[in-house]
């Protein structure tokens, strides 16, 4: 009898192991399910992230393109306008000894004796 119970308490103590094993797994498979999903979780919010960066990206160059373009209109523009300021500069030295442009771009000079006497 003492044989018997003795295997019977080696397949219990067997039948134990296995147990905690199995339930050893079971508890490693939930935590690999979770990492997984949060891998997944991850992986999403790297294409969100990654998408609204090359979306920036693409802006903040198109922006820049613009900005350059802008650039060079406002030079264009002051190119343009520089040839007004000096023709005002000119007019305030040239006020002073009393000439004048005519609309057709001719000079007359009015060089007055008066402001000499």
């Amino acid at each position: 009898m003492r044989k018997v119970c003795e295997g019977l308490h080696k397949h219990d103590s067997y039948r134990l192991a296995v147990i905690n094993r199995f339930m050893f797994c079971f508890s490693l498979l939930a935590e690999v399910t979770a990492c997984l999903s949060e891998l997944s979780d991850l992986q999403s919010k790297h294409e969100f992230v990654s998408t609204k960066t090359n979306t920036l990206h693409q802006s903040c160059e198109h922006l820049l393109e613009e900005q350059t373009r802008l650039m060079n209109v406002a030079e264009a523009i002051s190119s343009k306008l520089s040839y007004y300021n000096e023709l005002d500069r000119i007019n305030s030295v040239s006020w002073r000894y009393h000439i004048s442009f005519g609309q057709d771009s001719s000079v007359v000079s009015r060089y007055s004796l008066r402001s000499h006497r």
